[in-house]
């Protein structure tokens, strides 16, 4: 199945064991390969800051290789490595 990526824009993010990431707002490609470098989450939830132990109030990114599918939601893998955008 084909997504666009314009079709992505406020999908659900959640973790393979159910938390709830937050909203995917964006996606990050690197311009001189084309390359997908990861998501950015604009309200991540404080659940899953609590549990990646992140501090921010900001956007996250989280790496493509932390994606395992994307359909009607985006699911990743549960040990994620955040990165303040």
């Amino acid at each position: 199945m084909v997504k666009r990526l314009t079709n992505l824009t406020g999908i659900e993010i959640y973790t393979e064991d159910g938390c709830r990431v937050g909203e995917l707002e964006d996606i990050v490609i690197d311009p001189e390969n084309g390359k997908i470098l990861g998501i950015l989450i604009p309200k991540p939830s404080k659940k899953f800051l609590k549990r990646t132990n992140l501090d921010t109030e900001s956007k996250i990114m989280l790496p493509y290789a932390a994606i395992k599918s994307i359909g009607d939601i985006v699911l990743v893998k549960n040990v994620v490595l955040g990165v303040k955008s």
